[in-house]
């Protein structure tokens, strides 16, 4: 139920913060669908970023869910680098989900922190952080969403 404010389609804009894995700060546009499936037990949730001359498009699939031995939200998702990642959280603070989990690919796992705020019935933000080597959460890219 936590997680119901996110269901539907959204338009997205953000910005990517400069980083070795993603290149100099730019702008980007977006989409996101969210929808319940398997009888509302699961979230099933597609997210794009617009290819343009300054961002390699980013599309990323997944589910979201409770996890009832744990009493934590879980989640799992696969995008188009062929990476993958999972995560968990203790669920809503307030009007913040808080993701902790690892990221999968070519360059190895990374520890992430993903931050999801509802703004208000019509929108939410993002920023997603992943950890440096010395232990350090860096925002890569910070991302508002409306219906």
């Amino acid at each position: 139920d936590q997680l119901k404010f996110l269901v539907g389609k959204w338009r997205c804009e953000g910005k990517q913060s400069t980083h070795p894995l993603t290149g100099p700060e730019h702008m980007f546009k977006g989409s996101a669908e969210i929808t319940a499936i398997l009888d509302g037990f699961w979230y099933q949730f597609t997210y794009e970023e617009e290819t343009s001359s300054t961002h390699h498009g980013v599309k990323i699939h997944g589910v979201w869910g409770w996890d009832q031995a744990s009493k934590r939200l879980v989640r799992a998702s696969v995008n188009n680098f062929g990476d993958w990642d999972s995560a968990s959280s203790p669920g809503l603070d307030g009007d913040t989900l808080v993701w902790t989990g690892e990221m999968v690919g070519s360059s190895g796992r990374i520890p992430f922190r993903h931050s999801l705020t509802k703004k208000s019935d019509q929108k939410w933000s993002q920023v997603l952080e992943i950890q440096d080597p010395q232990g350090t959460f860096i925002s890569v890219s910070e991302v508002h969403c409306s219906r």
